[in-house]
Formats: C-alpha cells, sequence, structure tokens
C-alpha cells in the first residue's frame, strides 16, 4: 500500500514535471491556455499515475515488455483517442493543431512509462505468474470483441442522447461529421482501441472475471473520463466541460466492465486456480 501511495504521487510529479520539459524543448503550443490550469493537471496527472501504479503493481508482466503495456493502455484510453474523436468533430480551431498537441502528449507518455515501471518495483520482478489466457476458440474471441465494440457504441449514444440539450448550443457552432461518420468513427476506430486496451489489462494481470471487469472500468472510467475531462481547457467552456464528464464517466464504467466481463478470465480467482493445479 505505502508504495503504491508513493508512486502515485511521484508519479503524478514526475509526468508533470516532463510535460514542462517538452513544451521547453519544443516551445509552446500556439493558444491560449485557461488560467489556473496546473493544479488540475497535477490533480489529472495523480489520478493517471495512480492507476497505472495499481496496474504495474498487479501485473505479471516486468521491464521493458509492462512499459509499453503501461504506454499503451495510459495513452491509447487517454489521449490519443480523444484526439481522434476531437479531430473528427472539428474542436480543433485551427489546422496542425491536432499534429502539435499529439506530439506533446505522446513524448512525456513514452517517458513516463518506464518511471512507473521503476516506481512500482517492476523493472525486474513480475507480481506473479502470467496470467492464464481464456480457452476460447477464434470465433468465440472475434464475437466477443466485436460484442465490446457494439457495446461502446450504443453506449455512447445513449450517454449523449441525454446530455445533448445541455451541450446543443455549443455543437451547433460547429461543422459537425455526418451521422453515419459518427457511427463508424465509434464502431471501428475509438471502440476497437479502447476493447483492445481493456483486452491488454486483462492479459498483463492475474485475475478472476469480476476482477478484471472492475480494473477495465476503472481504467476507462479514469483515463478516458476524469483524467482529461478535470482540466480546463480552452476547446470546452466550463459548463460543456463538466457536463461532458458527467456523461462519460458513468457510460466508459459501464463499458469497461463489460469489456473486463466479456474477455475476461475465469470466474474462479486466480489464487484458487493455481492452488488446484498444484494440489
Amino acid at each position: 500500500m505505502k508504495r503504491q501511495v508513493v508512486a502515485t504521487i511521484a508519479g503524478g510529479l514526475v509526468l508533470f514535471v516532463l510535460q514542462a520539459l517538452t513544451g521547453l524543448a519544443l516551445g509552446p503550443i500556439d493558444i491560449e491556455m485557461p488560467p489556473g490550469i496546473v493544479p488540475w493537471t497535477l490533480l489529472s496527472n495523480v489520478l493517471i499515475a495512480g492507476v497505472l501504479a495499481w496496474l504495474a503493481r498487479r501485473s505479471a508482466w516486468a521491464g521493458w515488455p509492462l512499459a509499453a503495456a503501461l504506454f499503451a493502455v495510459g495513452y491509447g484510453m487517454g489521449q490519443a483517442n480523444s484526439l481522434i474523436e476531437a479531430h473528427v468533430f472539428n474542436i480543433f480551431p485551427r489546422p496542425g493543431l491536432l499534429r502539435q498537441i499529439a506530439v506533446y502528449s505522446i513524448v512525456p507518455a513514452l517517458l513516463f512509462a518506464p518511471i512507473m515501471v521503476w516506481l512500482t518495483g517492476r523493472w525486474s520482478t513480475p507480481a506473479g505468474p502470467p496470467a492464464d489466457w481464456p480457452a476460447r476458440s477464434a470465433a468465440s474471441w472475434v464475437a466477443r470483441f466485436a460484442a465490446c465494440c457494439v457495446a461502446y457504441l450504443l453506449l455512447y449514444f445513449a450517454a449523449g442522447t441525454i446530455i445533448f440539450p445541455y451541450v446543443q448550443e455549443f455543437y451547433e457552432r460547429l461543422t459537425l461529421p455526418a451521422a453515419s461518420t459518427v457511427i463508424l468513427l465509434q464502431l471501428l476506430v475509438r471502440g476497437p482501441i479502447f476493447t483492445a486496451s481493456g483486452l491488454l489489462i486483462i492479459r498483463m494481470i492475474p485475475a478472476a472475471r469480476r476482477e478484471h471487469a472492475l480494473m477495465v472500468a476503472v481504467a476507462m472510467l479514469v483515463l478516458a473520463g476524469v483524467a482529461p475531462l478535470i482540466i480546463p481547457n480552452p476547446f470546452f467552456p466550463e459548463t460543456v466541460r463538466w457536463v461532458h464528464m458527467m456523461e462519460v464517466v458513468p457510460s466508459n464504467f459501464l463499458f469497461g466492465f463489460i469489456t473486463g466481463w466479456l474477455l475476461g478470465g475465469s470466474r474462479e480467482p486466480h489464487g484458487a486456480r493455481v492452488a488446484a493445479a498444484a494440489a
């Protein structure tokens, strides 16, 4: 528990320093940031570090494979998927801003992943034996993966429909994509990225199905919901930002739970299966 707390706080501070150094090295982004952003950025970074530390300490992987997995989960669930949607919805006010923000976000994320492995003591020592890969046919895996993507699409539109009256005025000012484009984006791009990130969590951590469901749900809630939206930004008015948080937090948690349950391991606790095999 102590190591988790230390890795969470230290990791949040390290991520903030990496972001600042990236800005110094590459120069400031040409866009006016809202005031009071630093405390919220620190809080967001601590939340990200907490989730990644939790996953690392439970993982059966170590070293560079674990660092690569933490980067893929953290950046895939977080910045990458958010940037894709923001680009398609024409949130960015000028061309080239997407590329600039992507570079400024991916550099700290790449450097941060191996540091988190070191902070959690998993550079050379895994948490335990490898996770059992559920014995399913290729058709079953494909069907389950596709079901997760469909679930994301349905939850996305259900949550969006509920909050739309509160953000309608803002989005009416933008050039929005066609409904078919939005459907294909969620079903074939963002849904699969989220699902693959959840599957990676399941693969790296030995756990029962309900534990996998909870892990993926919490990761989705924090990395793809609270952490990116808790920071004030120049693209969303405050009311729109908070409404979107109320939208994505419950829908992402539910989607993550469904993904972890459909793709996760046995119903039995992992320790019970290991003990039974050794008996």
